[in-house]
């Protein structure tokens, strides 16, 4: 979705957990159950995947040949007690190694 919008017009829209649920159960299967969003995806176990997962990510983007990667960012007016958590995807400069 990112992509797709980055190529439109140049940003990314925050994505709340409930969409993400409903686009996980329709590309990998399973059912929505009556559990809150915020229950299915606990933001702390998000982050934790997330943050095991950088390197990898960071290491696709640059054998990929872009100048850039990709970092998750959680919309600061949303979320907590009730409230829907949005994420967005951030793409922040790497560091590219100078050739000898």
């Amino acid at each position: 979705m990112s992509a797709n919008e980055l190529r439109r017009d140049g940003t990314t829209s925050p994505v709340d957990v409930d969409t993400l649920r409903a686009i996980y159960v329709e590309q990998f299967g399973g059912v929505l159950q009556g559990d809150s969003p915020g229950r299915w995806l606990r933001r702390e176990k998000f982050v934790a995947w997330w943050m095991a997962h950088r390197a990898e990510i960071s290491a696709e983007c640059a054998n990929a040949g872009l100048a850039c990667g990709l970092d998750l960012r959680a919309v600061p007016s949303a979320g907590g007690r009730g409230n829907v958590t949005r994420y967005r995807l951030a793409f922040v400069a790497m560091d590219v190694p100078e050739e000898d």
